[in-house]
Protein backbone atom coordinates (compact mmCIF):
# COMPACT_ATOMS: atom_id res chain seq x y z
CA UNK A 1 0.00 0.00 0.00
CA UNK A 2 1.34 3.41 -1.02
CA UNK A 3 1.04 6.33 1.42
CA UNK A 4 -0.59 9.36 -0.11
CA UNK A 5 0.58 12.86 0.63
CA UNK A 6 -2.19 15.07 1.94
CA UNK A 7 -3.15 17.78 -0.45
CA UNK A 8 -3.55 21.16 1.22
CA UNK A 9 -6.75 22.93 0.28
CA UNK A 10 -6.61 26.57 -0.53
CA UNK A 11 -9.59 28.62 0.60
CA UNK A 12 -12.03 29.53 -2.12
CA UNK A 13 -12.20 33.27 -2.54
CA UNK A 14 -14.82 35.05 -4.55
CA UNK A 15 -14.13 37.99 -6.81
CA UNK A 16 -15.18 40.41 -4.07
CA UNK A 17 -12.59 38.92 -1.71
CA UNK A 18 -9.60 39.10 -4.03
CA UNK A 19 -8.67 42.74 -3.45
CA UNK A 20 -5.59 44.91 -3.93
CA UNK A 21 -3.77 43.10 -1.12
CA UNK A 22 -3.92 39.87 -3.12
CA UNK A 23 -5.96 36.71 -2.96
CA UNK A 24 -4.90 36.00 0.64
CA UNK A 25 -6.66 39.10 1.97
CA UNK A 26 -9.25 38.36 4.62
CA UNK A 27 -12.68 39.80 4.02
CA UNK A 28 -14.36 41.08 7.16
CA UNK A 29 -18.11 40.78 7.12
CA UNK A 30 -20.46 42.34 9.62
CA UNK A 31 -23.00 40.35 11.55
CA UNK A 32 -25.14 43.31 12.63
CA UNK A 33 -26.46 46.45 10.98
CA UNK A 34 -24.35 48.65 13.22
CA UNK A 35 -21.23 46.70 12.25
CA UNK A 36 -22.15 47.00 8.58
CA UNK A 37 -22.47 50.79 8.91
CA UNK A 38 -19.07 51.00 10.60
CA UNK A 39 -17.42 48.92 7.89
CA UNK A 40 -19.03 51.00 5.15
CA UNK A 41 -17.71 54.18 6.80
CA UNK A 42 -14.16 52.74 6.84
CA UNK A 43 -14.33 51.42 3.27
CA UNK A 44 -12.52 53.24 0.45
CA UNK A 45 -14.57 55.97 -1.21
CA UNK A 46 -14.61 57.24 -4.77
CA UNK A 47 -13.78 60.75 -3.53
CA UNK A 48 -11.92 60.61 -0.22
CA UNK A 49 -12.45 63.14 2.54
CA UNK A 50 -9.72 65.65 3.36
CA UNK A 51 -7.02 64.23 5.62
CA UNK A 52 -7.53 65.58 9.11
CA UNK A 53 -4.51 66.10 11.31
CA UNK A 54 -4.06 65.52 15.02
CA UNK A 55 -1.74 67.96 16.78
CA UNK A 56 -0.68 67.01 20.30
CA UNK A 57 2.04 67.56 22.89
CA UNK A 58 4.23 64.82 24.34
CA UNK A 59 5.28 64.36 27.95
CA UNK A 60 7.43 67.51 27.97
CA UNK A 61 7.25 70.13 25.25
CA UNK A 62 9.40 73.22 24.76
CA UNK A 63 7.86 76.59 23.93
CA UNK A 64 9.51 76.50 20.49
CA UNK A 65 7.74 73.24 19.62
CA UNK A 66 4.46 74.55 21.04
CA UNK A 67 4.74 77.51 18.67
CA UNK A 68 5.46 75.21 15.70
CA UNK A 69 2.49 72.99 16.53
CA UNK A 70 0.24 76.04 16.93
CA UNK A 71 1.36 77.27 13.49
CA UNK A 72 0.64 73.85 11.96
CA UNK A 73 -2.80 73.90 13.54
CA UNK A 74 -3.49 77.40 12.21
CA UNK A 75 -2.55 76.35 8.68
CA UNK A 76 -5.03 73.45 8.70
CA UNK A 77 -7.60 75.16 10.93
CA UNK A 78 -10.73 73.39 9.65
CA UNK A 79 -9.09 69.98 9.13
CA UNK A 80 -7.14 69.85 12.37
CA UNK A 81 -7.70 68.74 15.97
CA UNK A 82 -5.36 70.10 18.64
CA UNK A 83 -4.85 68.65 22.11
CA UNK A 84 -3.13 71.16 24.39
CA UNK A 85 -2.56 69.01 27.46
CA UNK A 86 0.55 66.89 27.73
CA UNK A 87 0.18 63.21 26.90
CA UNK A 88 2.55 61.03 28.90
CA UNK A 89 1.44 57.73 27.38
CA UNK A 90 1.85 58.71 23.70
CA UNK A 91 5.13 57.29 22.37
CA UNK A 92 4.82 56.35 18.69
CA UNK A 93 8.12 54.41 18.48
CA UNK A 94 7.70 52.22 21.57
CA UNK A 95 5.71 49.03 21.96
CA UNK A 96 2.31 49.83 23.47
CA UNK A 97 2.85 53.59 23.25
CA UNK A 98 1.23 53.84 19.83
CA UNK A 99 -2.09 52.46 21.08
CA UNK A 100 -3.23 55.70 22.70
CA UNK A 101 -2.07 57.66 19.64
CA UNK A 102 -4.17 55.42 17.41
CA UNK A 103 -7.11 55.87 19.79
CA UNK A 104 -6.86 59.67 19.66
CA UNK A 105 -6.53 59.61 15.87
CA UNK A 106 -9.54 57.34 15.46
CA UNK A 107 -11.57 59.40 17.95
CA UNK A 108 -10.90 62.59 16.00
CA UNK A 109 -11.10 60.95 12.57
CA UNK A 110 -7.52 61.94 11.78
CA UNK A 111 -5.18 60.26 9.31
CA UNK A 112 -2.13 62.41 10.07
CA UNK A 113 -0.53 63.36 13.36
CA UNK A 114 2.06 65.81 14.68
CA UNK A 115 3.59 65.10 18.08
CA UNK A 116 5.95 67.55 19.76
CA UNK A 117 8.30 66.71 22.61
CA UNK A 118 11.51 67.89 24.25
CA UNK A 119 14.19 65.94 26.09
CA UNK A 120 17.89 66.21 26.77
CA UNK A 121 18.62 63.45 24.27
CA UNK A 122 16.28 64.80 21.57
CA UNK A 123 15.71 68.53 22.06
CA UNK A 124 12.86 70.20 20.20
CA UNK A 125 11.61 66.95 18.65
CA UNK A 126 8.75 67.00 16.14
CA UNK A 127 7.25 63.72 14.91
CA UNK A 128 5.03 63.84 11.84
CA UNK A 129 3.34 60.63 10.87
CA UNK A 130 0.86 58.73 8.78
CA UNK A 131 1.61 55.07 8.04
CA UNK A 132 5.37 55.47 8.41
CA UNK A 133 6.74 58.15 10.70
CA UNK A 134 9.37 60.77 10.09
CA UNK A 135 11.35 62.21 12.99
CA UNK A 136 12.79 65.73 12.75
CA UNK A 137 14.77 67.97 15.05
CA UNK A 138 14.23 71.72 15.02
CA UNK A 139 17.18 74.14 15.01
CA UNK A 140 16.08 77.67 14.12
CA UNK A 141 12.82 79.03 12.82
CA UNK A 142 10.87 82.22 12.29
CA UNK A 143 7.47 82.28 14.04
CA UNK A 144 4.36 82.48 11.88
CA UNK A 145 3.29 85.72 13.59
CA UNK A 146 6.58 87.44 12.63
CA UNK A 147 5.96 86.75 8.94
CA UNK A 148 2.54 88.39 9.03
CA UNK A 149 3.87 91.78 10.20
Amino acid sequence: MVARAKKLREPKLGKAQAGPAGPTAKLVTAKTRKGRRILEARAPKLVEDAKRSLVLYGNQTSQRIKDVLTDLHKIKRTESVKYTRRNENVRPFEVGGEASLEFYARKGGCGLFALGSHSKKRPHNLVLGRCGSVCMGLRGRVPFAALAS
